[in-house]
């Protein structure tokens, strides 16, 4: 028992910590939440570093993606240069770098831990340890949504005040509270990590029927992955729920299509039931199914709204020659700046945001590490399409959101880039 302790580090631990500090917010609205996980990643890039010193094979740490990616962390840790040179107070930019940019680490955790020596002997092999990783990322946040859910449906009044306070609703009372599930994150985080979840459940659910066919731990995943599903419907978030839809289709093309992994007839039937519960919903529940559909039409509208607000950020940034290239400096975009005299924000559309801060040369970087990323994963999708999915997917939320901002959705995002990133320099090393 004490070995396996000895064995747990920071990387496995930081989404059960993470999530029970914001659980603990119900106890005390003044707990610093990003502080925490702040601190928890710095505790990790301080693994990552013993990992390197303690390693004999320093060498093979250094790599072109390695360096893109390190370059891409560099890059964003200089903003602060922009960031006071465009007139914005330091503190933005110290939130948003311990946010969006801090993540990153986790990149590292996959490329260097998993495959760092010492932990390879206690643990068998990197693919216990990245399934290691995984498992608790997913097992973490069913824990996590089992007490949203409790708390959602239940809707005690000092919960109705804890979210009236946080700011996640403007009433409290348990009508507003039903709305949707903010959870102890907010509904827009929740729905992705439930998209996240269902993805690495379904990445189980491939492994075990390989090994076993339809066993009794295929059920349980089974059962893993409609319940994320259904959380995610739950949080009532339009990008999330679009996202969870996609999934199923891209895994059901995978399955059926592409892989070929299972007869016809089985996706004529899961059609059939698909078909029976929406049928069943629309009259048993039909206000539901209107609500959740009003949602769903609603998000071109949403996207268009948005889209001038996108236009206006992009033509105010500085017209000096560095505007472009440099961006506004991290945090300039985001919520943070709201408030700030001059401030051009853009408040939920996280790519667009990206540019905005980052500019030309930082944008750009972002885009050659996920191409390089995507087009060696499609080489091999049966291995990665887990990951092709958890990355993609929050990409596509990230149109209308701020997915590739937030601080506990990007660590499950860059281990998943970090993934497919340690066999790209690992072939990269075998082909020298």
């Amino acid at each position: 028992m004490l070995d396996k302790v000895k064995q747990l580090r920071f990387s496995f631990l930081y989404f059960s910590l993470a999530y029970l500090c914001y659980v603990l917010t119900v106890i005390d609205v003044h707990i610093r939440t990003g502080v925490f996980a702040s601190l928890l990643l710095v505790a990790i890039i301080i693994e990552i570093g013993l990992c390197i010193i303690k390693s004999g094979k320093k060498s093979d740490f250094i790599s072109l993606l390695n360096i893109s990616v390190f370059a891409y962390f560099s890059y964003n840790f200089l903003s602060f240069i922009w960031i006071l040179k465009n007139g914005y107070p330091i503190s933005i930019y110290v939130e948003e770098f311990s946010n969006s940019i801090l993540p990153i680490v986790f990149y590292f955790v996959a490329t260097i831990v998993c495959s760092d020596d010492d932990c390879l002997k206690a643990n068998s092999d990197e693919k216990n340890m990245t399934d290691k990783i995984y498992k608790f990322f997913m097992y973490s946040f069913l824990v996590l949504s089992i007490l949203c859910i409790i708390l959602y449906l239940w809707a005690p009044q000092f919960y109705c005040d804890y979210l009236f306070n946080m700011g996640y609703i403007s009433k409290a009372d348990a009508s507003t509270v039903h709305v949707r599930m903010e959870g102890f994150t907010g509904s827009t985080i929740i729905s992705y990590l439930a998209v996240a979840a269902m993805i690495v459940a379904a990445k189980y659910m491939y492994e075990s029927y390989e090994k076993a066919g339809l066993s009794k731990g295929l059920a349980g995943l089974s059962a893993l992955f409609i319940f994320f599903f259904a959380v995610v419907f739950l949080a009532n978030g339009r990008a999330g729920m679009v996202a969870a839809i996609l999934v199923i289709v891209y895994l059901n093309f995978l399955v059926f299509f592409s892989f070929k992994f299972l007869d016809k007839k089985y996706l004529y039937i899961e059609l059939a039931i698909i078909g029976i519960l929406i049928v069943a919903m629309c009259v048993a529940t039909p206000g539901i199914a209107h609500k959740i559909w009003a949602r769903l039409v609603s998000l071109p509208g949403a996207v268009g709204q948005r889209s001038e607000q996108w236009i206006s950020a992009i033509n105010n940034m500085p017209a000096a020659w560095y505007g472009q290239w440099f961006g506004n400096g991290l945090g300039a975009n985001g919520h943070k700046a709201i408030g700030i005299e001059g401030a051009h924000i853009v408040a939920d559309g996280g790519l667009v945001k990206l540019y905005c801060e980052e500019g030309a040369i930082g944008f750009a970087l972002y885009v050659y590490i996920m191409l390089v990323i995507f087009r060696f994963a499609f080489k091999n999708l049966k291995k990665y399409f887990a990951e092709v999915a958890i990355i993609g997917t929050a990409i596509l939320m990230s149109i209308g959101s701020n997915i590739i901002a937030f601080q506990l959705c990007l660590p499950i995002i860059w281990f998943a880039a970090g993934v497919i990133g340690r066999d790209v320099i690992n072939k990269n090393e075998r082909d020298k």
